[in-house]
């Protein structure tokens, strides 16, 4: 009896284990052959990241950490690292969303702390892992130059568009500038105009008054 009781306890644990494999190999391997995932993944090998993984609906505890071999799943902390870099906090629900789809809703609500810099690197990396990213890039893994690394076309959406809207507001400037411009030179056209008709007024103002102190001196 008390064998049949002890199998049970050990059954989750073993379950969980072969998911950690799994993921383990799958992972590493899209890793190694996947460009995008290693152009994420790579300041996290160079510094040896170790993510300590909360998860709730189910609540587990794991250990997330990156090597030059690739990733490595495990319940226990590594004996050589005192402190996690990275702690994440998300659903059991969120983290299967974000690999599966690449939602963005999914990955933005994964809470991270520690190592702040590499916070939206790893969402990065996590969008990269995702089933469509992968399908989308496999054919790629056949090309070994690492220096052949792009970035896809919608990295660069938000760029453009800030650039347009720039050009856009500098376009705005330009036609203010050159609308101020017209009205300064229309200012200045008026001022010389009321000036000559000014000048013009004191001058037959004095010939005026000329004309009566002579007029009167001589009667």
């Amino acid at each position: 009896m008390n064998d049949d009781t002890q199998q049970n306890k050990n059954h989750p644990f073993l379950l969980q284990s072969l998911i950690f494999i799994a993921l383990e190999t799958f992972l590493t391997f899209i890793l190694k052959h996947d460009r995008m995932v290693r152009l994420h993944a790579k300041p996290f090998v160079q510094q040896q990241i170790t993510i300590l993984c909360n998860t709730f609906l189910p609540s587990d505890v794991f250990y997330v950490s990156f090597d030059h071999k690739g990733l490595l799943f495990d319940h226990e902390k590594p004996q050589h690292l005192e402190q996690p870099q990275i702690t994440l906090y998300a659903s059991g629900l969120d983290l299967f969303r974000a690999l599966l789809t690449g939602n963005e809703h999914s990955i933005n609500k994964i809470r991270l702390s520690g190592a702040e810099h590499l916070h939206e690197e790893f969402r990065l990396l996590l969008q990269s892992m995702s089933l469509p990213a992968i399908l989308r890039d496999w054919k790629n893994w056949l090309v070994n130059d690492d220096h052949s690394v792009q970035l896809p076309k919608n990295n660069f959406t938000p760029l453009a568009q800030r650039i347009e809207q720039q050009r856009q507001e500098i376009t705005k400037l330009t036609i203010q500038v050159k609308e101020y411009q017209y009205d300064l030179k229309t200012l200045e056209r008026k001022h010389r105009l009321m000036s000559r008709v000014y000048w013009l007024l004191i001058l037959i103002l004095s010939i005026s008054m000329l004309s009566i102190l002579w007029y009167n001196f001589h009667q």
